[in-house]
């Protein structure tokens, strides 16, 4: 996540306006926060839901895991496009 999350806000504030980019910048961080907070209670749940610890705790874990995956898919894509778009705005100005 250390990973995905200034490449996330990067992109978010190279394509917002250049007077709202601090706001962008403070809207992906609390959203990062609080995505945070809900995720640990989510996987705090699995585990605490099931009969034994460590079933609950290799379900998280694989949850977890494939969450990471998707995320590391998704987030090269969306810098890309937005590279792209920003490239294509600096050249037609």
């Amino acid at each position: 996540m250390a990973f995905a999350m200034p490449a996330a806000t990067s992109a978010a504030v190279t394509t917002a306006l250049p007077s709202y980019a601090d706001v962008t910048g403070g809207v992906i961080n609390a959203a990062w926060q609080t995505s945070n907070v809900f995720g640990a209670a989510v996987l705090v749940s699995m585990i605490a839901g099931k009969d034994s610890f460590l079933v609950g705790f290799h379900q998280t874990v694989g949850t977890s895991s494939a969450v990471f995956a998707v995320a590391a898919a998704v987030v090269p894509i969306i810098r890309v496009t937005t590279l792209a778009s920003v490239l294509n705005k600096a050249h037609t100005h």
